[in-house]
């Protein structure tokens, strides 16, 4: 089954509460593709001259898809703005700013390419189920402030090692570089510790601020780490406290399940499934809440207390240690997630039959072989469409493979 093969595969519609009426904050509808929500965000307040703490919006929409999500600007005009990836239409005026919790959900259209016929049964099972519910995990897209090292900036940044954390934040190579981007990333490798050196040759950046800081002061590690812009630092800290939430609804899961469990690989870590959702387990998945994690928590559940001890463990951290002592406007979210996603007001159709690309050249293939599937479906706030996907292949592919389970 493939994914996203055209940019129209994939659409997410942000359903909000949020209305118009009276006030000094303009909302809009912002509708991308190709785009990341961050970089639309930096391209309207260039276009417009904003200052970027003017502009509020409920969540980050997927850069490989086609979204439509809102925001406000404080004084913002009233009119529309459209550029090569984006356009912003004005709907009115409101009395406050656009935040997440005006986020009803989100309905997506997912068009899945290239299914095999002979699955077309065994998915129809697990998608007619009215029970269907999805471990809520935090998907690859929560992860690509994730460099090559494989290590989260605030890992580091939380133990005080603000050399580490700079130098995951400025110089850490990261799949989604574009050159000009990955050739100042080397010089920073190769130089480090030569804030000289590197205050001369660096182009004029963030990186090149936190050189001179350091130029003047070899040792100010934790200053020049606030040059870098704050919504980027809470990106950093989202991905590790996301990371961590995920390793707990993993680790409680296989203790759920034992070991009928179905397992995959993700971005930061490996993400377990229960082989079957039976009613005992859908109970206990749905019931819970599981705490995101921050030193702010007084006293975790029973069953994750001694789970939080030994993922932080892995880091050299302890649950409290979850925190920044700098900057102080950098923090860790409080509050709890679902364990469950529930998939709600879905509908399926088979289309067009297409050719299996997969298979070597020359492979006979037969009209019948293949087929589309569109998926159309709300899922709360926060809850991520592709982790549906994922579970529905893995599903899949551990009827394929019943051994597979031992292997691993």
């Amino acid at each position: 089954m493939k994914l996203k093969s055209e940019a129209d595969d994939f659409q997410v519609e942000e359903l909000t509460s949020h209305t118009v009426s009276h006030g000094a904050f303009s909302l809009y509808r912002l509708t991308k593709e190709h785009l990341g929500t961050l970089e639309a965000i930096q391209a309207i307040a260039s276009a417009w001259h904003l200052d970027l703490r003017e502009i509020a919006f409920g969540g980050l929409k997927d850069k490989h898809a086609k979204t439509t999500q809102f925001l406000t600007i404080l004084k913002g005009p009233a009119t529309d703005l459209q550029q090569k990836s984006f356009k912003l239409e004005f709907l009115g005026h409101s009395s406050r700013p656009y935040t997440a919790q005006d986020i009803q959900g989100n309905r997506f259209a997912i068009r899945l390419r290239d299914v095999p016929v002979n699955k077309k049964a065994a998915i129809e099972k697990i998608l007619e189920d009215p029970a269907l519910g999805v471990p809520n995990y935090f998907d690859d897209q929560r992860f690509g402030s994730l460099g090559e090292s494989g290590q989260f900036c605030a890992e580091a940044w939380c133990r005080g090692d603000y050399d580490r954390a700079l130098w995951l934040a400025l110089a850490d190579f990261n799949p989604h570089d574009r050159p000009r981007e990955r050739q100042q990333k080397q010089l920073l490798q190769e130089h480090w510790y030569d804030w000289a050196w590197l205050s001369k040759h660096l182009d004029r950046s963030h990186r090149r601020d936190a050189a001179e800081i350091l130029n003047r002061n070899s040792s100010d590690f934790r200053v020049a780490l606030t040059t870098i812009r704050h919504d980027l630092r809470g990106l950093y800290l989202a991905a590790f406290q996301s990371h961590l939430w995920n390793e707990l609804l993993a680790q409680w899961i296989a203790s759920l399940a034992g070991s009928k469990t179905i397992r995959t690989q993700g971005a930061a870590g490996e993400l377990i499934f229960p082989e079957i959702i039976d009613a005992d387990i859908l109970g206990k998945l749905s019931r819970t809440e599981i705490p995101l994690p921050s030193a702010r928590i007084a006293q975790w559940p029973p069953e994750f207390a001694p789970l939080i001890q030994q993922i932080t463990a892995r880091y050299k951290l302890t649950p409290k240690q979850i925190r920044v002592k700098y900057p102080r406007d950098t923090f860790f979210s409080k509050g709890q997630r679902s364990a469950l996603t529930k998939v709600q007001d879905l509908e399926f159709l088979w289309e067009s039959v297409s050719l299996v690309s997969h298979l070597p050249p020359n492979t006979p293939v037969s009209s019948d072989r293949c087929i589309d599937l569109l998926l159309r479906f709300t899922l709360q706030r926060g809850s991520y469409a592709t982790m549906l996907i994922r579970w529905l292949r893995a599903s899949l592919d551990s009827r394929d493979e019943p051994n597979s389970r031992d292997a691993q």
